[in-house]
């Protein structure tokens, strides 16, 4: 993925530069909105048919996510949606995206990984989880050390 900074005429040579423009505010959220959100992304990590269930179900923590990818180039039609990622040269291979926070009920910590030609989200679940673990692990160590 890449954000453009500028424009360049390959003709006059000239570049001209891309200024980003700001996104209009999100619109208030009712809680029962963010609640069903967040059910949602917790059986993700936890129910057995979740797509983020392999690194959710047994954590000491209760996480709640969100796997993803983004396609980097379009497939035809009947390859359908799980085509094999290995057949494909790494620079054309979808992004892996992976979002999560934990505790679900209580955050401390909120992890995005994004594998540029990764694959699934999977593949960038287990390196989040890896990463909340050790913070939620050193975080009630330091809570315990310090008395706090």
């Amino acid at each position: 993925p890449h954000i453009v900074h500028a424009v360049g005429n390959s003709v006059t040579g000239k570049v001209t530069e891309v200024r980003p423009v700001p996104l209009p505010p999100i619109e208030e959220i009712h809680p029962g909105e963010w609640n069903e959100i967040t059910a949602g992304m917790e059986l993700a990590a936890q129910a057995p048919h979740g797509t983020a269930y392999l690194v959710g179900h047994d954590a000491p923590y209760r996480m709640a996510a969100k796997t993803g990818s983004a396609q980097v180039v379009g497939m035809a039609q009947n390859v359908g949606s799980q085509h094999n990622q290995t057949n494909i040269p790494v620079n054309l291979r979808d992004n892996a995206l992976f979002i999560a926070f934990a505790q679900a009920d209580d955050p401390k910590i909120v992890v995005v990984v994004m594998l540029e030609f990764g694959g699934h989200g999977p593949r960038a679940a287990r390196i989040a989880s890896s990463i909340i673990g050790h913070y939620l692990k050193s975080t009630v160590t330091t809570l315990v050390e310090t008395g706090g």
